[in-house]
């Protein structure tokens, strides 16, 4: 509890700056505490300790797996509560995907279902049935204010904060404060970027895409979760694992869009524009570019096998031969739409210059994609299959 303490404090007092700079918050904005408190428990409290309980039973990949239940929470929940949202029989595929994945990973890799290994994974289901369901509810009940970011922000961290200042037992707190790395560990990586810049962009995807589209996000953790475990920890992550989180990846890809719709949603906020029909368009573009740089890695990595070749050099010498057709791709792309976003406020552009920005923000986190995590999880894979 300590630490979800620390990490709402470090997150709460930049934004709160930020906000008063900015003069988005206002003493009328009270009458609103009630949702503000609710928003702290489910999406402050509730999340951040259910995965802090949750990661001390669990391998740190396996825990991050669990974590994309997140969007099929949302999912239910929106079908249940938010009538514009409507269950397709796709939809219906990926929340049967995704919960047969956590099930996958609920069970131990030996003969018999350890106690530790339930504990671990109810305290994530915990977490996440709590931060799936502040999408909703921010959806329904909050975005309708018209509050800036910020400002719904601030207020929702500042409630949350004041609520674990009553319940969190300060004894041994010195021992966080005096060890630097973890100290700045927690000021930088959890409490300013990892909450309080977080729920900034958190409120801002709600209302512009909506609580489920908004939830997919989250669905990156569990794939870097693995990568961290398996190559930088050493963790002894079994293939039961590997497949469970995969499911639970299909089942969100199924949902929505891939990773290439952070940068769009990215490029879209910093160029001050809106969702809307010909940036819709710009995602579609993306998924398509994005599917085949990631089919000519595959293919090449494929082949490469085939011929005999060891798994590290196909890693080394398929990347390599397959980085200048990606780039390519991608420059020639991005060098043709530069013209049509910068002439967003020319007659005429006002169509093209939209979906130019979504496609160009898009094509930083989907190259990314094709040339940093498909390669470690080809080389994952493979390794296991050995």
């Amino acid at each position: 509890m300590q630490i979800v303490f620390f990490r709402v404090l470090f997150g709460f007092l930049p934004i709160l700056l930020y906000a008063l700079v900015k003069g988005e918050l206002h003493l009328n904005h009270s009458r609103h505490a009630h949702h503000f408190v609710v928003m702290a428990l489910l999406a402050t409290i509730i999340q951040y300790y259910g995965f802090a309980k949750g990661t001390s039973f669990l391998l740190s990949g396996v825990a991050g797996a669990v974590t994309g239940t997140i969007p099929l929470f949302s999912f239910i929940l929106a079908v249940l509560f938010i009538p514009e949202e409507k269950a397709s029989a796709l939809k219906v595929l990926g929340v049967m995907l995704g919960f047969a994945g956590v099930l996958a990973i609920g069970a131990p890799s030996g003969e018999q279902l350890t106690s530790s290994n339930m504990a671990g994974v109810f305290y994530m289901m915990i977490g996440s049935l709590g931060l799936g369901s502040s999408f909703i509810y921010a959806k329904k009940y909050l975005i309708p204010l018209k509050l800036p970011a910020a400002a719904l922000a601030t207020y929702q961290l500042g409630a949350g904060m004041l609520i674990l200042a009553l319940i969190t037992d300060y004894s041994g707190m010195n021992g966080i404060c005096n060890d630097l790395q973890t100290l700045l560990g927690l000021i930088i990586g959890l409490g300013l970027l990892g909450t309080g810049f977080a729920f900034i962009i958190y409120y801002y995807i709600v209302e512009q895409l909506g609580a489920v589209t908004a939830s997919t996000v989250t669905y990156l953790p569990p794939v870097v979760a693995l990568l961290i475990g398996a190559l930088l920890v050493g963790e002894p992550i079994g293939m039961v694992e590997y497949l469970a989180a995969s499911m639970i990846l299909a089942g969100v890809i199924l949902l929505n869009l891939p990773l290439a719709l952070i940068g769009g949603v990215v490029a879209i906020r910093l160029t001050s524009q809106v969702v809307s029909i010909p940036s819709i368009i710009g995602f579609i573009t993306l998924f398509g570019i994005a599917t085949r740089n990631g089919i000519l890695l595959v293919s090449r990595y494929s082949h490469l096998r085939s011929q005999g070749v060891d798994l590290r050099q196909t890693i080394i010498k398929g990347s390599a031969d397959r980085l200048n057709p990606i780039l390519m791709t991608v420059l020639a792309s991005a060098l043709a739409l530069l013209p049509l976003a910068l002439a967003g406020d020319k007659p005429g552009n006002e169509i093209q210059s939209p979906m130019a920005i979504v496609i160009l923000g898009g094509l930083v986190t989907s190259t990314l994609l094709n040339l940093i995590v498909i390669p470690s999880v080809y080389y994952i894979l493979e390794k296991r299959k050995q």
